[in-house]
């Protein structure tokens, strides 16, 4: 079963997590290693969250790291569509001040629109 559905607009990656029992095991870093080496054109990736209802360390971790390489190579990493659950997570372990964060609507491009 895949925990994500890969979108792409223009030298935008948008990975929109699927509703995953167990995301622990989902490794974020690595999807996003693969969309550079495929996409090196890429300028920012957008990991929209608002099908996730938990969120747990290890995934936090691979986070951090997917950050870390896609800063390396220039590349903006935003999060979007926290629900409440979620959102207390980044702010109870303060990683709100470590990624990027947006409203989901602000920063999902339109899917009508033409690339």
């Amino acid at each position: 079963m895949s925990w994500f559905r890969l979108q792409e607009f223009g030298h935008t990656a948008v990975i929109n997590l699927l509703p995953e029992l167990d995301l622990e095991y989902s490794d974020v870093a690595e999807l996003v290693t693969c969309i550079l080496r495929r996409r090196p054109e890429t300028q920012a990736v957008i990991v929209n969250l608002s099908m996730v209802q938990y969120i747990g360390s290890t995934f936090l971790d691979r986070l951090i790291m997917a950050k870390k390489r896609l800063a390396a190579a220039g590349v903006r990493l935003v999060l979007c569509g926290f629900n409440p659950v979620v959102g207390e997570v980044f702010r109870v372990t303060r990683l709100d001040r470590f990624f990027e964060i947006a409203e989901a609507e602000a920063v999902l491009p339109d899917p009508t629109a033409s690339i």
